[in-house]
Parts: structure tokens; C-alpha cells; sequence
């Protein structure tokens, strides 16, 4: 075979850098199931009755977790980023 390096699409060298902490979202991710888990009836209590309180807790409080997790994700990989 040939002795050619490891390129990219981009014709560009890889270089190998810190392994990735995936564990540390994926644990993030379990928090946000187990938060909504819990948290859901508080949510349709505080929202009330009705459609905004169905949509409050099934849509926006799930969406919220959600961005809430990914922005903190972010924050891990600005962290770990060499």
C-alpha cells in the first residue's frame, strides 16, 4: 500500500486532540428527562387550566429543558476546546 498521512476532505492534516467528554451530556441530557419528570405537574399547576396549560407543559417547559441543556453543553465543549 502507500505511505500517504491522514487528510481531510479540505486536503488539510488532522491533528488528534483532547478526547471529548460525551459522558458529561449525556448525563446532562438524563438531569433534563429527570427534571421534567418531576417537574411537569408543578408546571401544569402554576399554568392553570386548559390549552395554555397543556402547551405550557408538554411544549415550552420541555423546549426550555432542552435549550437550557444544549447552552450548557456548549459551555462544556468551549471548556474542553484546546
Amino acid at each position: 500500500m502507500t505511505d500517504a498521512k491522514a487528510t481531510n476532505l479540505a486536503g488539510r492534516e488532522e491533528i488528534i486532540g483532547r478526547n471529548y467528554p460525551v459522558i458529561l451530556e449525556r448525563l446532562l441530557l438524563l438531569m433534563v428527562i429527570i427534571v421534567f419528570m418531576l417537574g411537569y405537574n408543578q408546571v401544569s399547576d402554576w399554568s392553570g387550566e386548559g390549552l395554555v396549560s397543556t402547551l405550557t407543559t408538554w411544549c415550552i417547559f420541555p423546549c426550555l429543558l432542552l435549550f437550557t441543556a444544549e447552552m450548557l453543553g456548549r459551555v462544556i465543549q468551549a471548556i474542553n476546546r484546546d
